[in-house]
């Protein structure tokens, strides 16, 4: 389908702006240091928001914690106004806009089918050195268009430019196939959401990478992610069948889901103290398993040393041979709370670097996220935006700095839902901590 500069031509469309979360500007990016750093991170290096334009947004501020702090973005520099906002019927977002990657196109395909609100989107992935969609993304919008039979163009590899229509959400059996080592993860991201919402259970088979670089291992999601879904009222069940690793790909998780007819608001800022920690570090494929030792004591040894009245349990595990599709190591430790937060480090083998130190960078992470004092970890907060969104009533989640997928998160779960967030320091300041607060828009399942 041939677009120009606009857009979507045989329906009315609009450019969604949000100019202001709040009142007044005030300056944040000390709060703004994006932790994501590490061989296991989404994000390669830490980012700042730009600069703020002459006009500017804010959080407005929440309560029960200590003074507001304000979110200055600029936000007019990406989004505007049009007359016939009110009454149009497409969302136009650009996917360039701060974090600028594929969190932008899962968070917006998800609420298109659950709202049933059509999106267009632009400068897909314009932040990154390969823009446009990858395998990955694209099998994820279409996993959606299945979902609710939508109508969805622009689905090809490197294309920078989709529209999606959606219809009713259905309950079923899905498959979604990358065909490269593109995380199932990330597939499990977009598609969870609109799980929530639909008629009856579903079965979905995602194929892909299962421990792969930039996304959460699919061992993050089953230890650290569903744990704190479950709070929410997410009823999932993830099961393992292949581990695939890059650049083969060909590992395969199914997940089974459970609709509900509302979201429960979660309050995760009380951190009690640590109950445990445990962990897994795993070799596959032609990969000799002392190295998934090495890394285990590595890691063991570098958490004792400032947890020592902590049990600590890392296990060193073989892969089975009939179960893995290529070669992988890699490390995930997990902190477990006496109030049932959980917090992870992880990292991934590379070409060069000694497995003592893949185990030591795993275990500092865990320690870093740990020193906020907070609930939620680096990786987690992003997550569970869209889920304080949809939910029925007011969340808050203690976080340590707000990374910028966070931010692009509550940006765009703004824009599509209007449900209001807020981000305060947490007390004592010392500590680099905040709580995201949200009044969820209480979305109901319109098949209950």
């Amino acid at each position: 389908m041939a677009t120009g500069s606009s857009g979507f031509p045989s329906l009315n469309k609009h450019s969604c702006a949000i100019n202001s979360f709040g009142n007044g500007p005030t300056d944040i990016s000390s709060m703004m240091q994006s932790t994501r750093a590490g061989p296991s991170s989404m994000s390669p290096t830490s980012t700042l928001l730009p600069s703020p334009s002459s006009t500017t947004s804010g959080f407005s501020s929440g309560i029960g914690v200590s003074s507001a702090i304000t979110y200055t973005n600029g936000y007019n520099r990406w989004t505007s106004n049009t007359d016939d906002a009110e009454s149009a019927d497409i969302t136009e977002i650009d996917g360039g806009i701060m974090e600028g990657g594929g969190q932008i196109l899962r968070i917006a395909t998800a609420l298109c089918a659950i709202l049933h609100k059509p999106i267009a989107i632009s400068r897909i992935r314009a932040n990154r050195t390969n823009p446009g969609l990858r395998p990955q993304h694209m099998t994820g919008m279409q996993l959606v268009r299945d979902l609710c039979s939508g109508q969805l163009t622009g689905d090809q590899v490197g294309s920078q430019y989709i529209t999606l229509i959606p219809g009713m959400l259905q309950s079923g059996t899905y498959l979604a196939d990358t065909g490269t080592a593109g995380a199932v993860s990330l597939l499990l991201q977009v598609a969870l959401p609109c799980l929530m919402f639909t008629p009856g259970a579903s079965h979905v088979t995602l194929r892909g990478g299962t421990n792969a670089e930039m996304a959460p291992q699919i061992d993050y999601t089953t230890h650290v992610l569903k744990p704190v879904l479950e709070q929410f009222g997410v009823r999932m069940d993830c099961q393992i069948a292949t581990r695939g690793y890059f650049p083969r790909g060909g590992g395969e998780v199914t997940v089974q889901a459970s609709p509900l007819r509302q979201l429960c608001p979660v309050n995760l800022t009380n951190f009690g103290t640590i109950k445990r920690i445990t962990g897994r570090a795993f070799v596959a494929g032609v990969i000799p398993f002392k190295i998934a030792q090495q890394m285990a004591k590595s890691a063991t040894s570098v958490l004792w040393r400032s947890f020592r009245e902590v049990p600590i349990n890392i296990q060193a595990v073989q892969e089975p041979k009939n179960a893995v599709v290529g070669n992988g190591t890699g490390i995930l430790v997990v902190a477990e709370t006496t109030t049932g937060c959980r917090l992870s480090g992880s990292a991934l083998g590379r070409k060069g670097i000694q497995a003592e130190q893949v185990g030591a960078d795993a275990a500092e992470m865990l320690k870093r996220n740990l020193s906020y004092g907070c609930c939620v970890d680096e990786f987690l907060q992003d997550q569970l935006i869209v889920f304080m969104a949809l939910a029925a009533g007011h969340s808050r989640i203690k976080t340590g700095p707000i990374t910028l997928h966070t931010q692009t998160a509550m940006h765009i779960a703004h824009m599509m839902t209007q449900a209001q967030f807020s981000i305060v320091q947490a007390t004592p300041p010392s500590t680099d901590s905040y709580i995201i607060e949200c009044n969820g828009i209480g979305h109901c399942n319109p098949h209950f």
